[in-house]
């Protein structure tokens, strides 16, 4: 019964073979300075540690992950789950699907917005938006966000009995 939803953002793959592109330059540069051009060097370094930011961004952000089960709504980013946030069902007033853009939001990613919740974006279009007890809600852009809500909703229906 429980139901697990990805989804993979479509830039995270051009975002990591950039931060790869970047590393393999730096790698360059840095080889060819080391011969006493100490700029070319230096070059090579920063663009070996940008390089490598960048490819750990596309990895760790390119990937969402919805999870909904007994204890709750579990939500994470990334091959290592971090960012993670996890509502259980007795916070959760109610689930609808949603037109999701990011700009109201800050953009894309894992966002909080003081006073109105967090919201975790890698797509603009139909998402999963859980109005929270606290008045916040909690929006998740996922694929199949029509299966998700009826799951939760579901779910919600069996915590309040």
């Amino acid at each position: 019964m429980d139901w697990r939803g990805t989804q993979t953002a479509g830039y995270s793959v051009w975002v990591t073979l950039l931060g790869v592109l970047l590393v393999l330059v730096g790698a360059f540069l840095t080889v060819s300075g080391a011969g006493g051009d100490s700029a070319t060097l230096w070059s090579g370094l920063l663009c070996g540690v940008v390089g490598v930011a960048i490819a750990v961004s596309g990895i760790v952000f390119g990937r969402l992950t919805l999870v909904l089960d007994a204890q709750g709504v579990h939500l994470s980013l990334g091959p290592w789950h971090r960012p993670r946030r996890d509502v259980p069902w007795h916070e959760v007033r109610s689930v609808s699907v949603v037109d999701v853009r990011a700009l109201p939001w800050g953009g894309w990613g894992m966002r909080w917005r003081p006073g109105h919740g967090t919201a975790a974006l890698l797509r603009q279009g139909p998402g999963v938006e859980f109005a929270l007890v606290d008045d916040r809600v909690l929006v998740v852009t996922v694929d199949e966000p029509e299966a998700a809500a009826a799951a939760a909703r579901s779910w919600l229906g069996m915590a309040s009995r």
